[in-house]
C-alpha cells in the first residue's frame, strides 16, 4: 500500500516523538522560512536535532555541518550553535533536550522556541 506524502511525514514525525520521549527528551517540531539564520542558540543538556527538509546546516565553533533528513545529530551540553537554512523552501527540523538535565523556569522558556545564550546567561547571572 502506498501512503501519501503527507500521512508518511505524520508517521515519522510520530516514530521519533515515541522515540525522543521514550529517551527522556522534550519533542518540538519547528518550520521556518527559506533562509532563516538561528543564531547564538545554546544547549543546557544534551539535545538531539533531525532535519525533516534538506537545506539545514549546523554551525558550531565555527565548523558547518549539512544535516540531511531524518539524520540525528547529538549537541552536547554547554554547546553554542547557529542553525542555517539553505533552502528556497521552508525548513523543518525537530529538536528536543533531555528533560532532566534541564531546570525547570528553562523548560517554560523554551515553551516557545529555542533557548538563546542570553537567556540561559541571564538566568544564571541572578
Amino acid at each position: 500500500m502506498h501512503l501519501p506524502e503527507a500521512n508518511r511525514t505524520d508517521l515519522e514525525l510520530d516514530e521519533l516523538r515515541l522515540s525522543f520521549d521514550e529517551r527522556g527528551f522534550s519533542f518540538h517540531h519547528h518550520i521556518d522560512n527559506p533562509g532563516r539564520i538561528w543564531r547564538n542558540l545554546f544547549t543546557e543538556s544534551e539535545e538531539v536535532f533531525v532535519a525533516l527538509t534538506p537545506g539545514l546546516t549546523l554551525a558550531i565553533k565555527g565548523a558547518l555541518k549539512p544535516v540531511r533528513p531524518f539524520e540525528e545529530f547529538s549537541l552536547e551540553p554547554r554547546t553554542r550553535f547557529d542553525i542555517v537554512g539553505t533552502s528556497w523552501h521552508e525548513c523543518q527540523w525537530v529538536y528536543g533536550y533531555e528533560i532532566a538535565g534541564t531546570e525547570p523556569l528553562l523548560r517554560v522558556m523554551r515553551k516557545g522556541g529555542l533557548l538563546l545564550e542570553e537567556d540561559w546567561t541571564f538566568y544564571h547571572s541572578s
